[in-house]
């Protein structure tokens, strides 16, 4: 029987860590759990150690953002403050932060939040893009700013928004796969969006 992962009705949030290279599934309880790939296959689900994240009502959105030899699991929360944890390969996560610094993702029209290597980028439901790099080291978020370029993420049917490389991957309701290069340098979202799956 294959490995599953992510099934269960208390599972919350999901996000992929580049290090240590785990699918992490976050619970309501802030409990979280990960498993492996090797060779394309999933392995044994285990759980990490260390702090709880996530678990609050007010928890919105969960990215993961890479930091060399370690990722860090971000929370963002209603009104817009951004909580982090490091983690360690062990597996292990560290005590839970308050980043400083700008606020993001805590107007009703922001649809969804990804992180495009360490800028947080929110889609609201019109379409539009917006940023604000995050400093891990002094634990800040720069201010805010707006992408420039094509719209993505504003019809009724798209369902999901993913990160490949440095591309906006929006899934539709109906499983289409439809996506938009970006370019953080100048801050823009280059036109044409593009069907993936075509």
């Amino acid at each position: 029987m294959a490995l599953r992962i992510g099934f269960n009705p208390q599972d919350r949030f999901m996000v992929w860590l580049l290090n240590p290279d785990v699918l992490t599934v976050i619970k309501n309880s802030g409990d979280v759990f990960g498993a492996r790939f090797e060779n394309d296959v999933l392995q044994p689900v285990f759980q990490f150690t260390g702090a709880k994240i996530g678990f609050n009502t007010q928890d919105r959105f969960m990215v993961s953002l890479p930091s060399g030899i370690a990722d860090f699991l971000v929370v963002i929360k209603n009104d817009g403050s951004v909580f982090g944890a490091e983690v360690l390969s062990a597996p292990d996560i560290l005590p839970v932060f308050q980043f400083t610094g700008a606020r993001v993702g805590f107007n009703t029209q922001d649809r969804f939040i990804v992180a495009l290597g360490n800028t947080l980028v929110v889609i609201k439901d019109d379409g539009s893009v917006f940023g604000a790099d995050v400093d891990l080291t002094g634990r800040n978020i720069q201010p805010v700013f707006q992408f420039t370029g094509a719209r993505i993420g504003f019809n009724t049917i798209d369902r999901f928004m993913v990160v490949r490389g440095s591309e906006l991957l929006v899934i539709t309701a109906d499983g289409n796969v439809f996506g938009a290069n970006t370019d953080t340098v100048n801050r823009n979202i280059e036109p044409p969006v593009f069907q993936v799956n075509a």
